[in-house]
């Protein structure tokens, strides 16, 4: 797991380190998963606003998790004051109850553990420039979990980028599409939404790409699936960006494409008299 060895280099090698999982949702399951087949860690505790429900019963099973205590949000702070855990990581929706995600992050680096947080940590940037520089202050990591950053090939294209191997930046173009099965009403109503949930995993991208931020934004969506419009999102989602530059940006953000998980990354440049085209493909074969 990237993202967890990214976390890891601030703690001592060799030494199995006690993590805990705030949030067992899709993401959190994720997580636990890669966590449990590490010998790094030890997952000692799992944490969820309803802690007994089958979901966790199941995975506790499924993994042999004999150790770990299962505990409900309203003890986090039991949880942090254990002097034994080293780091958590943070999975519930940014506006969760009874605490937001920001507020979770406070309270551990506060309590001196490494903090792993899902995007986003928060929607107001004060929040999150406030976040980091706790960590700074407690000299703690916190990683936001934006994984498409760690992608090799996407990880290439941007060192093409910033070693000036492409020219100038004309057009950066980011498709994202989802599988029918990873949807549902419960984790729709909870998401905060297509361009919080999913697409901002583009936005983050495109503005590390390009070394640049926005200066307008137009943005479409459709939700033809009705189960979407009693959740109050869509299912689809373009979005135009015009950056100081002159850069434009285009996002394609699709939940529920039939024949797979499918991303695709485009980037378009003028050397001299020619057109650059750099594209990434990651697409599965998978059929609902």
């Amino acid at each position: 797991m990237v993202i967890w060895s990214h976390l890891s280099c601030n703690l001592k090698a060799m030494e199995r380190k006690n993590i805990g999982i705030i949030g067992i949702g899709r993401i959190g399951e994720v997580h636990l998963c890669h966590l449990v087949q590490s010998a790094q860690v030890n997952v000692t505790y799992l944490v969820d606003i309803e802690p007994v429900h089958g979901k966790i019963r199941n995975l506790v099973k499924q993994y042999g998790l004999q150790n770990v205590k299962v505990i409900n949000t309203e003890e986090v702070t039991h949880m942090l004051s254990d002097k034994l855990l080293d780091a958590v990581l943070i999975c519930s929706p940014v506006f969760g109850k009874p605490h937001k995600k920001s507020e979770l992050v406070k309270f551990a680096l506060q309590a001196g553990k490494h903090v792993f947080c899902e995007k986003p940590v928060d929607l107001d940037p004060s929040v999150v420039e406030e976040c980091y520089k706790l960590a700074e202050d407690h000299r703690k990591t916190l990683q936001c979990g934006f994984d498409k950053r760690f992608d090799i090939s996407i990880r290439k294209m941007y060192d093409k980028i910033k070693a000036g191997d492409l020219g100038e930046l004309r057009m950066i173009k980011l498709v994202a599409r989802e599988l029918p099965a990873w949807i549902n009403a419960d984790y729709l109503k909870s998401s905060g939404g297509i361009v919080v949930d999913s697409a901002i995993h583009e936005l983050d991208l495109i503005c590390w790409l390009s070394g640049e931020r926005p200066e307008s934004a137009v943005c479409f969506g459709h939700a033809k699936n009705p189960m979407f419009k009693e959740c109050n999102d869509v299912e689809c989602a373009m979005i135009m960006l015009k950056f100081p530059s002159g850069l434009v940006g285009y996002i394609e953000n699709v939940r529920g494409v039939p024949y797979g998980y499918d991303q695709r990354f485009e980037v378009r440049t003028r050397k001299g008299d020619a057109l650059y085209r750099e594209s990434i493909y990651h697409t599965s074969s998978v059929v609902e």
